[in-house]
């Protein structure tokens, strides 16, 4: 795989995006050009061969629960949903990552998004909650829950992006540290 460095504080411009690396990185990787990166990206539905690479990013994601891989697959064989983002370039698959999604009825939970750090902030989060939206959508699912630690303002904003609202705050709800968890909805009837 090609790579391209960027230095701290420089910027990597595109058609559409701009990015802003921060300062506590050195030197970053970036796989090139990215313009190529975009287009490259698919989501998907996970495969068994996905499921080390899900672990991993659950492992590095900061998700405070931790699933199994039968938890997964339970999920996945029972009217739920796992969504992968791959990344493919010259003939290399990455699963840089993925979304799990819990399905009661006409409601459904996000209970599980982590993108690889490396490739955050180049659409892989937006894909995967916007695939999952459509999806709920030709579900005839009404609603989508999810929660999100108040402190983490980068999901909040990508969430509101994507049309999620704030439904309420429940205090206390996360431990290391703790802090409360925003409850936050998306209505697919709206969805046109």
């Amino acid at each position: 795989m090609v790579s391209v460095w960027f230095r701290v504080g420089k910027l990597a411009q595109t058609a559409r995006n701009t990015f802003r690396f921060p300062l506590s990185r050195a030197l970053l990787p970036v796989p090139a050009p990215v313009d190529k990166l975009e287009l490259a990206m698919k989501v998907r539905p996970f495969i068994s061969r996905d499921m080390p690479s899900i672990l991993a990013l659950q492992a590095g994601g900061g998700i405070s629960e931790s699933w199994r891989e039968a938890d997964y697959m339970r999920l996945a064989q029972s009217g739920g949903l796992v969504l992968v983002a791959q990344l493919d370039e010259e003939s290399l698959a990455t699963v840089i990552g993925f979304l799990a999604l819990r399905r009661a009825s006409d409601e459904a939970e996000i209970v599980a998004l982590a993108v690889d750090a490396r490739y955050r902030r180049l659409g892989a989060g937006r894909a995967l909650v916007c695939k999952t939206c459509e999806w709920t959508r030709s579900q005839a699912i009404a609603s989508v829950y999810l929660e999100v630690r108040a402190s983490n303002t980068v999901a909040r904003n990508l969430y509101s992006a994507v049309g999620f609202r704030l439904h309420y705050e429940r205090k206390d709800y996360y431990d290391n540290p703790q802090e409360a968890a925003c409850v936050m909805t998306f209505n697919a009837r709206f969805l046109d």
